[in-house]
């Protein structure tokens, strides 16, 4: 999301960063370094100068040689003193140099380890789609068949239904129709009576 993506600008800007101080930290070093070759080809032409100067014999002009060698060793003596604090300098540059680049591949170590922990989280993303399509699937197949159970509970429940009205109606049709048999029964009960009756009667 917004997050992520925010964090990703932020380590691209660390990084662009560190670059810049990086690249900058080399063009210090390597001017650092034509300091100290500078400083020691002029340290060695003063060298050379003073050790002349020494082994001429001194004549007329004794006392400008002398002054000039003062001034030698001076100009000798501070050239050490910046020599060495320009190597002291490079040491330091050297130090910043190595944490620098020490701190790019922990920043690299992080970013792949990041990178890794993406496709991680992307794969589980595209695992718990996945699951869930197929829930939703079954979910909506158990629908279709609760709603296919209760329109056939429906239908069977509408033809006990019909059948128990027409069960019902044929009792009560049984129970309303007159008992035939037992009235032609009587019918011919009554009328061998009768005929009995009749034949006693036309013996006697």
């Amino acid at each position: 999301g917004a997050g992520a993506g925010a964090g990703a600008q932020e380590l691209l800007a660390a990084r662009s960063s560190e670059k810049a101080e990086l690249q900058e930290l080399n063009d210090r070093f390597a001017s650092f370094i034509e300091r100290v070759r500078f400083l020691e080809q002029q340290n060695a032409v003063l060298a050379a100068q003073l050790a002349h100067i020494q082994s001429q014999e001194p004549g007329r002009a004794a006392h400008l040689y002398l002054q000039e060698i003062r001034q030698l060793k001076l100009q000798l003596q501070a050239v050490g003193t910046d020599r060495d604090r320009v190597l002291l300098h490079k040491d330091n540059l050297a130090e910043d140099l190595h944490s620098l680049k020490q701190r790019l591949d922990e920043e690299a170590q992080k970013r792949y380890d990041a990178e890794n922990n993406l496709v991680l989280f992307r794969k589980d993303v595209d695992d718990a789609t996945l699951a869930r399509l197929e829930l939703e699937r079954k979910v909506e197949s158990l629908l279709d068949e609760i709603e296919f159970l209760k329109k056939l509970h429906e239908e069977e429940l509408r033809d006990l239904q019909v059948n128990l009205q027409a069960s019902q109606m044929q009792v009560e049709m049984e129970v309303a129709k007159p008992d035939l048999t037992s009235a032609l029964k009587d019918i011919r009960t009554q009328y061998e009576t009768i005929a009995t009756q009749n034949v006693q009667e036309a013996e006697e």
